[in-house]
């Protein structure tokens, strides 16, 4: 049995069609914070999310599939906290609101400082986060497999940087650190690796659309206040990119239901690996869209990156895992001295 065999077709397909909206939703959020400010601009398409789910759940609801919320246990697993589900689900929409609420803040604000081509591949640190609160909170040791995509993500990130090792080969991984949007999307990358679970508990207690819904809702609710606390004006948005608002919204509520479809139908790790795979896509669109530079290293960084993140999660042995990062470096590797050729994107010598 291969491993695609192992899961639901259709919770394949929904996670691939996650990987595509979230192709376009970052494409749409590096666009918005070009002029505006994070606060508002997620309070506006968030807004826009919550109606749209709305309508969903209400249509769904005419249809014969009403809200439903049933028990999922304790909370947080803690014997003592077994509350009703109401109350459960409650209290874990809270907890991912406020979790997710700032990565969505800092995603942007990412954008806002740095290239996307830049810091939108370090979303791939995710699961390296998930091995090490695993291996801090629980004992879990990783296996070599594992190490070793950890040590490919690690050098997909120095590949990105490696235009400085002109001054010192320590250099990529003092920017990677030092660069303010790379901080704010490593932010992500960990917040992300924290609520993966949680979403998985909380969307097999009430579904996809309802779900989606009440984060939806959480987080509007979370930047008006924010908006008004701060002194923003959570309407300019609207007033000078509707467009750019309104399919940003599009793409978010697709990404919600399809990524919680797809978590419900199989391993929440195999979805991450497929909306990591279009990393590579948003490397690319950075460059023929916003005119980055530097994309042939980036482009090589990313994908090195996605095949750490394969190695994290295929059940395969140390030796394929071996074989696996050969074939691809000798794939990759080529391909990116190529299109340093093409893109005009020379690489400086080391240091000495």
């Amino acid at each position: 049995m291969t491993v695609v065999d192992r899961f639901s077709e259709f919770g394949l397909v929904m996670a691939t069609v996650a990987s595509l909206g979230n192709v376009a939703g970052e494409l749409l959020r590096k666009q918005i914070m070009l002029r505006q400010n994070a606060t508002a601009a997620t309070f506006a398409y968030r807004s826009l999310s919550t109606l749209f789910v709305a309508i969903a759940v209400i249509v769904l609801a005419r249809t014969g599939t009403p809200v439903k919320i049933v028990d999922g246990g304790a909370f947080f697993g803690i014997p003592f906290l077994h509350w009703s589900p109401a109350v459960t689900f409650v209290a874990y929409m809270v907890a991912l609101t406020a979790i997710l609420g700032y990565a969505s803040w800092a995603h942007l604000k990412a954008f806002q400082l740095s290239a996307l081509s830049t810091t939108a591949p370090l979303l791939s640190f995710t699961p390296v986060f998930v091995i090490f609160t695993g291996w801090v909170g629980f004992g879990e040791v990783p296996s070599w497999t594992k190490v070793l995509g950890i040590v490919l993500i690690v050098a997909g990130a120095f590949a990105i940087h490696i235009d400085l090792l002109a001054e010192s080969w320590l250099s990529p991984f003092k920017a990677l650190v030092g660069e303010t949007g790379s901080r704010y999307m490593m932010a992500v990358a960990l917040l992300y690796a924290i609520s993966g679970p949680i979403e998985k508990r909380v969307v097999l207690m009430s579904g996809a659309f309802t779900e989606a819904l009440a984060y939806a809702f959480g987080t509007m609710a979370l930047f008006f206040a924010l908006s008004l606390a701060f002194r923003v004006d959570p309407r300019t948005p609207f007033r000078q990119e509707p467009w750019t608002v309104f399919w940003l919204a599009c793409s978010d509520v697709l990404v919600l239901v399809t990524q919680l479809v797809a978590a419900a139908l199989m391993p929440v790790v195999v979805g991450i690996s497929l909306k990591r795979a279009g990393t590579i896509v948003i490397v690319l669109l950075g460059w023929l869209w916003f005119k980055e530079k530097g994309i042939s290293r980036k482009l090589l960084g990313s994908a090195i990156m996605v095949v750490g993140v394969l190695l994290i999660y295929l059940p395969i042995g140390f030796v394929e895992a071996l074989l696996v990062t050969a074939a691809g470096l000798g794939i990759l590797v080529p391909l990116a001295i190529r299109a340093r050729t093409v893109m005009g994107d020379p690489l400086p010598e080391p240091a000495p």
